[in-house]
């Protein structure tokens, strides 16, 4: 998994497409580092005590961090970035939600049908989570 930087979007009032010139960057992090966060992503998930359990049954096998951001005017922020899927990554994101609570109860299922839809349209059913594949990632 290398990190990468949008290439470009499209405005939703013109439809037209903007690149964004985006130079490259290197993240000088350990793979012994990355594996011990991918893992603990994936542990948020999958795990019994994890704090995004709720999304385990999803069609791929996503893996993520839970949030809550203390808003002193009001409900805290719900927090959740993810990436998908785990054995070979296709896809990131990171919803945030205002005002709601909790990053496992309204930013999570988001950012899994993001994930799914994404991944579906990919057509990218070859990573879609079986038992097999699973007991091959653990």
């Amino acid at each position: 998994m290398t990190p990468h930087f949008v290439k470009g979007y499209i405005d939703s009032r013109t439809n037209e497409y903007t690149p964004l010139n985006n130079n490259s960057v290197k993240a000088n992090i350990n793979k012994s580092t990355l594996k011990l966060i991918r893992e603990a992503m994936f542990d948020v998930v999958h795990s019994e005590k994890g704090t995004a359990r709720n999304l385990r049954w999803s069609k791929f096998l996503i893996s993520g961090k839970t949030g809550t951001a203390q808003n002193p005017h009001g409900e805290d922020h719900a927090i959740f970035v993810a990436f998908a899927p785990f054995d070979n990554p296709k896809i990131a994101v990171a919803v945030i939600v205002e005002n709601v609570g909790y990053g496992s109860t309204y930013a999570a299922p988001i950012a899994q049908k993001v994930i799914d839809a994404y991944l579906e349209n990919q057509g990218d059913m070859k990573s879609e989570r079986t038992i097999s594949n699973l007991q091959e990632i653990l």
